[in-house]
């Protein structure tokens, strides 16, 4: 009898470890099931709209319904530095020449050049502060929207800083409260934060582009891997909420003596190969056969023009490295900009990819 009880309670004991055990595992995998189920992340849809007039053609307008896009940025207009009237004044003012579509939430945007706030004084920021939202508001019976959001693009310096967030500070109040103010937000910016300050608004929108030196023949500019590190870290100290914008354009740079000497922005890479006025050096580097003019711009014999190009790879390349320092769940992810012209090459995949790489 006591050895069969005996026999009984290390049963009992087995059973009992076994049971937890078995707890014990079901308890793992229900944390790996639940643990790495992917998160709910809500992806806003946007892109930018850097045009002087508002005319969607068919192809736009196709891209828009495609990829359920949303919402629009437009640049209103720049501000930039008048010397005859010794000011900072709205200039390139949009056209609007047609309708907005009826679902597309509009985001007005104004380009202040630091130059405007470096050669403004201190007493004319309220003045200017103003006339933009005056002008802003007077876009209000045309574009017939209601507009939640104002943003404002500067790559302000350390020189203009203080003028800048006093503009800001001075908007703020003229619309008190009633909206979101929002400001671009350059990737020096994010990493030398506390040199370069955090503009007083309700959030920023991260530019995830223009981070190599424009000046240099043999990156790209735009976007390349290796520069994108030296800054992505960051993101993720940053304190003011952020949206994001990847890049879908292209440029031409154009070295003159080894120096950069322009940026070709309305002239594509394949306009000047189809021009036969240029030979190729390589695959994205052109040379003038002879000095010539074209689009009203002369080129020298031994100019050298290198072609920046964000093709579908690379955009998605982009979207990718932003991921994995960009981890929201909701947020507004912008792409620059809406120009059938640039997006030639873009198929509705290419489009949707780079929206789905943050699902």
């Amino acid at each position: 009898m006591v050895i069969t009880t005996s026999l009984y309670l290390q049963h009992l004991n087995s059973m009992k470890k076994k049971s937890i055990l078995s707890l014990f595992l079901i308890g793992i995998n229900m944390l790996i099931i639940f643990g790495c189920k992917p998160k709910n992340t809500n992806v806003n849809r946007a892109f930018y709209y850097w045009k002087s007039k508002f005319e969607l053609d068919k192809a736009e307008l196709k891209i828009l319904n495609q990829n359920n896009i949303n919402t629009l940025y437009i640049k209103y207009f720049d501000v930039l530095w008048n010397a005859k009237l010794n000011a900072a004044i709205p200039a390139a003012k949009i056209e609007f020449k047609y309708a907005i579509p009826q679902h597309i939430q509009v985001i007005p945007v104004v380009y202040i050049t630091n130059n405007a706030l470096l050669k403004s004084n201190k007493d004319s920021i309220k003045t200017l502060a103003i006339s933009i939202s005056k002008l802003i508001n007077a876009y209000g019976p045309i574009v017939n929207k209601k507009i939640n959001q104002i943003q404002i693009d500067c790559d302000w310096t350390l020189s203009s800083k203080e003028k800048y967030f006093a503009l800001l500070t001075t908007l703020k109040s003229i619309y008190n409260n009633q909206l979101i103010l929002s400001a671009t937000i350059r990737l020096h910016q994010i990493k030398y934060v506390s040199e370069t300050g955090i503009p007083p608004v309700k959030k920023g929108m991260l530019m995830y582009y223009n981070m190599g030196n424009i000046e240099h023949q043999h990156n790209n500019s735009i976007f390349n891997e290796n520069d994108a590190e030296k800054y992505a870290p960051y993101i993720k100290q940053y304190p003011l909420p952020l949206d994001a914008v990847l890049p879908l354009f292209s440029w031409v740079k154009v070295f003159r003596n080894h120096k950069m000497h322009q940026l070709l922005n309305q002239i594509s890479f394949q306009e000047l190969i189809n021009s036969n006025l240029f030979q190729h050096v390589n695959e994205y580097t052109l040379k003038p056969i002879a000095t010539c003019t074209y689009k009203g711009i002369t080129f020298l014999t031994n100019d050298v023009l290198v072609a920046e190009i964000v093709a579908p790879k690379l955009s998605k390349k982009a979207a990718q490295h932003l991921h994995r320092y960009f981890n929201k769940t909701t947020f507004t992810l912008a792409l620059f900009h809406l120009n059938k012209y640039k997006l030639n090459d873009f198929t509705e995949q290419d489009i949707e990819s780079i929206y789905t790489t943050f699902n």
